[in-house]
């Protein structure tokens, strides 16, 4: 009995630290959730209590596929001039320290969707789902948790989620289906 239950612990041992590490990126300090995406929340500029005017780039739920290093800066100017970049919210990381990895060696195999998005609540929270295609479309899935008691805040979020070139080849256009569930946790 004892020689089948070291080993099944060690295989066990080994599953599990493997599947840890894959959950890892290049960048540790950068938290990323299910593998591809990264997801910051951020604040909107203002200018005497009105809000910027927004560039379509970055309307909340425009799906943006960014291919380049040259893509990723022109979108980070637009993200600039509405939102605030090197502020970190909460126990969050700023945009700038986000979008500081996505470099030359990234874009050689890798793309890019970056999707914003506006919530009437700062308890709203987001997960990255999947992608989904057809033909020529392909849906990103955004797993939106809604709590029954929410905060009366605005709260303006990015989620990067970074994808394989070559799977994705093809696809002209990419759209958003938000998923929402409750939070609503049952108490035995």
């Amino acid at each position: 009995m004892k020689k089948i239950i070291l080993p099944v612990l060690v295989l066990a041992l080994t599953v599990t630290l493997l599947a840890m590490n894959q959950k890892r990126k290049k960048d540790a300090n950068i938290e990323c959730y299910d593998d591809y995406a990264i997801i910051i929340r951020t604040n909107k500029k203002y200018d005497n209590g009105v809000e910027y005017q927004t560039d379509s780039l970055v309307e909340s739920g425009n799906v943006v596929l960014i291919s380049s290093v040259k893509q990723m800066n022109d979108y980070i100017k637009t993200v600039k001039e509405n939102y605030y970049f090197n502020e970190e919210y909460s126990n969050n990381y700023s945009l700038i320290k986000v979008v500081e990895k996505y470099d030359r060696q990234f874009f050689t195999d890798r793309e890019l969707l970056v999707i914003p998005v506006t919530e009437s609540s700062g308890s709203i929270r987001h997960g990255f789902d999947k992608i989904e295609t057809v033909g020529s479309l392909a849906t990103v899935h955004i797993e939106r948790t809604c709590p029954e008691v929410g905060t009366c805040d605005m709260a303006y979020w990015f989620i990067f989620i970074e994808i394989d070139a070559r799977k994705y080849e093809g696809i002209i256009s990419f759209k958003l289906q938000m998923n929402t569930k409750d939070a609503n946790i049952a108490i035995k």
